[in-house]
This record gives structure tokens, sequence and C-alpha cells, in this order.
């Protein structure tokens, strides 16, 4: 805001131009020539990879922002004046420069919705999915519709502008929405195909332990230890295994995104070649831990063992004392 009302000759420029004008090197500080306004301009900023979005019905042009430059629009209008003049074949045309689209961006898909809604009663804008139902003519409905007219006009109500538009990307928020919906299934396929695969680990090992350990257990319970000992034993033995699997697994899933773009960086900055051969997402993206999934998947790895160490535990209890001693 300071940078628009101070006329500042400064601007923030797309992942793509900061890449393509200053490859390898820190853009901030440098200045840039943009022959539109015939002048130079200060770089204060560099946007992340952001990925060009489609059309969508019709109802939303493509788009491209790799190779975007933002400027004040204030400045712009003082360098070149409120009018774009242009010179083809000895006549001149002139293009009125005017803010004619607005994007906004939310926090989440959640509030896209509300947020049109906010934005359409703040400029007045009529919202085309809202059909107003015409009555029949010769109907008392047409008297009272006739009567609220009047009374619109009386309040001095401004009606619904139609030089104005709200665009919603109905396509997007719904791909988007299937997008989460397939990629959560998935993903939850993957863990529980894992933690069935986990849990009949924990529950193989403990069967060979209780074979291997069958005098032992035949001793103890001629020393009078119950049923339940020998259960809790077990599943005290199988609760221990899971959590130090717990205990790696979480330490090997908060270390590998810092090895990631540890590795990733270097490997940016060692071989350029190779950097130009990645993706774009490749080369921002930044992995986030959710510190809630920590304590929530030590739980899980706790509660697997419990579950698959029940059956070790039950068939290990129920052993005759007298065949455990037996066994060589």
């Amino acid at each position: 805001e300071a940078d628009e009302n101070g006329f500042k000759n400064y601007c923030v420029l797309a992942y793509g131009t900061a890449e393509e004008l200053f490859p390898y090197q820190d853009p901030l500080g440098r200045r840039i020539y943009l022959s539109e306004s015939k002048d130079y301009y200060e770089v204060v900023g560099v946007l992340k990879f952001r990925n060009a979005t489609a059309a969508i019905g019709g109802s939303l042009e493509a788009q491209d922002f790799k190779y975007d430059v933002y400027i004040p629009i204030s400045t712009i209008r003082k360098s070149i004046g409120d009018l774009d003049i242009t010179r083809r074949g000895g006549t001149f045309s002139a293009d009125l420069i005017e803010l004619n689209q607005i994007t906004l961006r939310v926090k989440s898909v959640e509030l896209v919705r509300p947020t049109a809604d906010l934005v359409r009663k703040t400029l007045n804008v009529a919202d085309p999915k809202k059909k107003v139902p015409q009555p029949k003519p010769g109907s008392p409905e047409v008297t009272a519709t006739a009567a609220a007219a009047t009374a619109h006009a009386e309040q001095n109500e401004k009606p619904p502008r139609g030089d104005v538009a709200v665009v919603v990307p109905e396509e997007l928020l719904e791909q988007a929405r299937v997008a989460r919906l397939t990629l959560a299934v998935f993903m939850g396929l993957i863990a529980a195909v894992s933690l069935l695969v986990g849990g009949i680990g924990i529950m193989n090992i403990m069967l060979a332990t209780v074979t291997e350990r069958t005098r032992e257990i035949g001793i103890r319970r001629a020393l009078g230890a119950t049923q339940k000992h020998i259960v809790l034993q077990f599943l005290v033995e199988t609760v221990s295994l899971s959590v130090v699997g717990g205990a790696f697994g979480i330490i090997a899933g908060v270390l590998s995104p810092v090895i990631f773009v540890e590795l990733r960086d270097i490997l940016l900055e060692a071989n350029p070649q190779i950097a130009d051969a990645l993706p774009d997402v490749a080369k921002t993206l930044e992995p986030v831990i959710v510190m809630m999934s920590i304590p929530l998947s030590f739980g899980i790895s706790v509660l697997v063992g419990v579950v698959f160490g029940i059956y070790p535990a039950i068939r290990a209890a129920k052993m005759d004392p007298i065949e455990a001693l037996r066994h060589e």
C-alpha cells in the first residue's frame, strides 16, 4: 500500500521471469527495464512457482502465471497515463488503462464460495445461479411483485450491476474435491496394507518367540504364574516391539523431508543441467510435517502391536504346563 501511494518504481517477478532474467542469481535489488512504460523497476520480491490454470467451461480463461511482472497500478498510471496510445500505419489508437480483473486467493477450498458471495454483496453483483421465479400473468403474485418493485425504487436501492462478473471455477473446485478424496482413499489403502503387513510380521515374530520359550512358559506356570500373567508378559513384549518400531518410523518420517530438501538444494547448486531438467514443481516443493500426525501415528503403531499380539499371548497362556515342561 505504501508503494502504491508513493508511486514507487518497484516490481515483483513471477518464478519463471526471475529464472529467465537472473539465472542462478539473487534478483532482489536488481533493476529491470519495461518497454511499455520506458522505465526501470527495482525487484523487491519473487513469487513461488504457480501452476497454470486451464480454461474451465468457457467461464474462466486459461492463464499462465510463470512469466508475469507485477507493479503498483498507481505507478504504471503515473508513467504512461490513463491512456495507452499506439501508432499503426500512420493512425493512432488509444486504449483506456483500467482495472479489469482481480484475482482473489483464499486459504482453503472451503472458503471459495463464501468469499465469492461476500464479493458479490460488496460489488452488488447478482448471482447467476439464483433464478428469480416469474409469476404467471393475472396471478396475485404479479401485484405483489409490482408492489415490491415500487418499494425498491422508493428506497433508492441500486439494482444488481451487469458490468461486473464474479467467476468461481466450479469445475476446478469439483476436481480438487475429487482429487483430495481419491488421494485420501489411496493413501488410506496404502496405510491399511502397511499396517496389516506390519501386524502380521509382529504376530509371526511373537509366535516364533512363544515356540522358542515353551519350556520357560511351562516353568512359570509350574511356579504359580496364571494365564493372565502369561498373557500380560507377551503383550508387554509386543507393545515394546511396536513402540521401538514406531519410534524409528517417526524419526525416519521427520528426517526424510529434511534430507530430501537438502539433497535437492545441493543437486541444484552443483549441477545446473540437472536442475534445468527437473520440473518446476520439484524445484519449489516444500514438504510440511503435521505435528498432530506424530502422536497419532505412534498411537496407531502401539494399537497394531496390541491387536496382533493378543493371539500369540493367548496361545502361550493356554499351553499345558506339563507338555510345556517336556518340550525340548
